[in-house]
């Protein structure tokens, strides 16, 4: 992306179309060329011994259909369901109900916009003007297509988790969004007043929300206690049951045979435990049994 652009946007000197497309080639051969041997060195090893056929269904075809059709999760609507707010806990927990998921939607599709459409404005000016894009802005506009495919990538499961990586993003483009403002704006109500809203948002959603989290974890599990009893486990605690399970298989299942973790049915949850071959693997063994 950040090279198309320069190819696009009017150059430094008077370079004609052919000088700036040899120059575009050359160096998406400097870039692409590496990247091109290292996937097809490693792609190539693991189909080698995966099977190509099992390689493509597992890394393109199951995420594409399987794993939505099975793990999708609804959108949060257009309006906030004030529903929430009426319910029990504290303040900060209605707020994170009525409000986390709801935000951590549209912030980044906001965000994104208003990257896009200053971008936009930037380049016809710039073209008009026969200047320079700026290099900064070459980086945003990168940053935005990356960010819009993160996003797109979270929508087959939206939740907190898979939508972190867009908010990286989201958040890296807030900063260049705020650097655009000249100083003499923010003397003005009407655009400072926006702005620090615009900034309280993602503080309170990527910062605080989990720092408050975070406190609450420690405050239940507090570092220096042991909340297992599993040796492979290392006092991290597990799922309720687990320990009891492991412990079963170490006194009743056959040494050295294999077992099977699994539901006695799919038709709900298609998913298993498979940390439980973590746990009741033998303490130096790295490998699942």
């Amino acid at each position: 992306m950040l090279l198309i652009l320069t190819w696009l946007l009017p150059p430094d000197e008077n370079a004609g179309w052919g000088v700036r497309t040899r120059r575009l080639l050359l160096a998406l051969l400097a870039v692409a060329g590496p990247a091109a041997l290292l996937v097809l060195a490693f792609y190539g090893y693991l189909g080698a011994v995966a099977g190509f056929d099992v390689m493509v269904e597992n890394l393109l075809v199951f995420p594409a259909t399987t794993f939505r059709a099975v793990r999708h999760l609804p959108y949060p609507p257009l309006l906030p369901n004030w529903s929430i707010w009426s319910g029990e806990g504290s303040l900060d927990v209605r707020l994170g109900r009525l409000f986390g998921d709801y935000l951590r939607f549209y912030i980044p599709l906001l965000v994104y916009a208003l990257s896009a459409l200053l971008l936009l404005w930037s380049a016809i000016r710039s073209w008009r003007g026969g200047r320079r894009f700026a290099r900064t802005d070459s980086m945003a506009a990168a940053l935005v297509v990356m960010g819009a495919g993160l996003f797109v990538q979270a929508l087959s499961r939206y939740d907190e988790i898979h939508v972190l990586p867009a908010a990286l993003v989201v958040v890296i483009l807030i900063a260049w969004l705020v650097r655009q403002i000249p100083a003499a704006r923010w003397e003005k109500p009407w655009v400072a007043a926006p702005v620090v809203l615009l900034l309280l948002v993602p503080v309170l959603l990527y910062f605080v929300a989990p720092y408050s989290r975070l406190s609450e974890f420690v405050r239940e599990y507090p570092p220096q206690g042991c909340y297992s009893t599993l040796p492979r486990a290392g006092c991290v605690p597990t799922l309720p049951g687990q320990d009891d399970v492991v412990q079963i298989l170490e006194h009743q299942a056959p040494e050295g045979e294999p077992f099977f973790a699994g539901l006695p049915r799919h038709d709900n949850v298609f998913a298993n435990d498979v940390s439980i071959y973590f746990l009741a693997g033998p303490p130096d063994c790295d490998a699942p049994s």
